[in-house]
């Protein structure tokens, strides 16, 4: 039997309610501590905003090079040290091709206020990759049938015919992803990393089971070729129609407008990426072919962090400080949050480097690659300022100071040929090259960010 009070509720309610009111948290109470932190971050990482969109990037980022290292122990059992080295050069040429193919028009894409202009302008650039690599093969294909295929040279076989058709491939993804930046489509950006990678490792792991000669540069190609149809279909409804858009004086008026950009945006592109090579072939040089080995990889560990989350920071902070530019005329809350996250991000990571990097090498990649991790100690400091301060060198373009790259990566490119050439005339040693190295390209890196500052504060 269950009895009521005078006020008519039962034994039974009563109970209910006073369970209720015991699981039910004090209003007045503080939140647990792990509440707190679970709610904070999916306010932080919620659909939309900054940290989603660089987090989703950098995670594509990451599972591309995961992909390509899970591949990489398979690959070396089907090709041999010369078939990479034809890779190298085949891929090293088709870039720096690829770079000024299109005059470098396309960072101007998110940066134009105009959708219609940004349309035409990305129609203009896959116009320019398609004549470049028409011009290319008009100028290949004679050489190839009389000449080259006399000559031992690794590019002097059938991969020559592909090197248009890649430069294409090349130049134009980088515009279609100029344009999806614009139209923030981070998700397509990410799946379309992942799957190059996929396609490449399957490619080639495929042609090298079938023993297809070139296999290497065969499924890069084919990889790249495949990532630009796929682009392309998802790309194209976004724009507007050809016939409206392709209008001769239209374009001499954008073209002239940006001028600029071929000028000294292509120069300072193509000169950034022969810095980039430059060492690792001048070590070799001077070095022997081991130490530049203990080189590449040094550097290629250290500025990993940089190729994964720093670029996948900055291609969200370009369209972010854009929007800021036009609405504010200033980004300097963004740049200011946007350098403290990467230096907080990149501390520890860097720190462990700095002091554990001969051990690190010696243990992961085996005794003889401690050499390496010596040569990583100093490359460490530099690139954690590259770390810190690639996300935020998109702000020299949104106010057209296409001028100050071309003049600051024309100093990186300079310092280094000299400090090579000091090494080869003096006898230098290696250690002392690699932290030479490291202080040029940190003291670089210091004045990028300061010029950086400067161009978030005024309105040009």
């Amino acid at each position: 039997m269950i009895f009521t009070d005078p006020s008519g509720i039962s034994d039974e309610q009563v109970e209910k309610r006073g369970n209720r009111a015991a699981a039910s948290p004090d209003p007045g109470a503080e939140p647990a501590p792990w509440l707190w932190l679970a709610k904070h971050w999916r306010s932080v990482f919620r659909r939309g905003t900054f940290a989603h969109h660089a987090a989703v990037l950098a995670g594509a980022t990451a599972l591309a090079q995961l992909i390509t290292l899970l591949a990489a122990p398979l690959l070396t059992r089907l090709y041999t040290p010369a078939d990479f080295g034809a890779l190298a050069s085949f891929s090293t040429l088709a870039i720096m091709l690829s770079l000024i193919a299109t005059g470098s028009y396309e960072h101007a894409i998110p940066i134009i206020r105009d959708c219609r202009q940004a349309s035409l302008l990305t129609c203009i650039c896959a116009t320019l990759a398609f004549a470049t690599a028409l011009i290319l093969a008009f100028i290949l294909v004679p050489l190839q049938v009389y000449g080259l295929d006399r000559q031992p040279n690794p590019l002097s076989t059938f991969s020559l015919w592909l090197l248009p058709l890649l430069v294409f491939c090349l130049a134009t993804v980088n515009t279609l992803a100029f344009w999806l930046n614009r139209n923030e489509a981070y998700a397509l950006m990410a799946r379309g990393r992942v799957l190059v990678a996929l396609f490449t490792a399957l490619a080639c792991l495929l042609l090298g089971i079938l023993r297809v000669p070139g296999g290497l540069i065969v499924g890069a190609v084919v990889a790249q070729a495949t990532i630009v149809l796929w682009i392309a279909a998802k790309a194209l409804p976004t724009l507007p129609p050809l016939a409206s858009l392709l209008r001769w004086p239209q374009v001499r008026d954008l073209l002239n407008r940006l001028r600029f950009y071929p000028l000294h945006l292509a120069p300072s592109q193509l000169l950034g990426s022969m810095t980039t090579y430059l060492p690792v072939l001048i070590f070799a040089r001077l070095f022997g072919l081991a130490e530049a080995g203990h080189f590449f990889l040094a550097h290629r560990i250290t500025t990993l962090p940089a190729v994964t989350v720093s670029t996948a920071i900055g291609t969200v902070y370009r369209q972010r400080i854009v929007r800021s530019y036009h609405l504010k005329g200033h980004w300097r809350h963004l740049y200011l949050r946007t350098t403290f996250t990467t230096a907080v991000l990149g501390m520890i990571p860097y720190a462990s480097l700095l002091v554990f990097a001969p051990w690190l090498f010696s243990t992961f990649f085996g005794q003889e690659w401690q050499r390496a991790g010596e040569f990583a100690r100093p490359l460490a400091v530099a690139a954690f300022l590259q770390f810190v301060f690639t996300p935020v060198e998109k702000n020299a373009l949104v106010i057209g100071a296409t001028k100050y790259l071309l003049y600051w990566n024309a100093l990186r490119f300079t310092s280094v040929l000299l400090l090579l050439a000091f090494a080869m005339c003096a006898n230098v040693p290696a250690d002392r090259v690699v932290f030479a190295y490291a202080a040029i390209t940190a003291v670089l890196y210091l004045i990028d960010g300061a010029y950086g500052y400067r161009f978030s504060l005024a309105k040009q």
